[in-house]
């Protein structure tokens, strides 16, 4: 079967739902890896994962570059749910505005077992959840988390705390 890439760039996702996952995208499978750049989800919810894009199954290398997420709201992750037993996720130059969640993760929320996330230069502002990371959660049983040059404002994570983000076991 080979390497499968997906490439999703410069798309609008405006009140975009969804009763399971993904509120404006869900890639779920065996992809090799997927880019997602220089979209917009503006008021997309989902019920479970993912309020904008959900992202799960045996992908190696999922990157997520300047995208825009705006008022968007889901279980797990109000802008982007990552699933478990991803190998290797990269988040660069994102903004993530008024984005809320149940659980974990009011902007981003990476699931456990990986063998890295990376973070650099993301805007979380004014970002919430009901557990913890308003801006972000990374679960716990990952390797490596490279945390660079994020501007984290006014986020509020209720329950167990990480206002801006939490990190688990590393």
């Amino acid at each position: 079967r080979g390497s499968i890439t997906g490439n999703i760039v410069g798309n609008t996702f405006q009140h975009c739902t969804a009763e399971g996952h993904g509120g404006g995208i869900r890639v779920d499978g065996s992809m090799t890896s997927a880019n997602f750049s220089n979209n917009i989800f503006s008021n997309c919810q989902s019920s479970r994962f993912g309020g904008g894009i959900h992202v799960d199954g045996s992908m190696t290398s999922p990157n997520f570059s300047n995208n825009r997420f705006e008022n968007c709201h889901g279980q797990y992750g109000g802008g982007v749910s990552v699933g478990n037993q991803i190998d290797a996720d990269t988040f660069s130059n994102n903004r993530f505005e008024n984005c809320t969640a149940e659980n974990n993760g009011g902007g981003v929320s990476v699931g456990d077992v990986m063998s890295s996330a990376n973070f650099s230069n993301n805007i979380f502002s004014n970002c919430q959840s009901s557990q913890s990371g308003g801006g972000m959660y990374v679960g716990g049983s990952i390797s490596s988390a490279n945390i660079n040059d994020n501007t984290f404002t006014t986020d509020y994570g209720a329950y167990y705390g990480g206002g801006g983000m939490d990190v688990g076991d590393l």
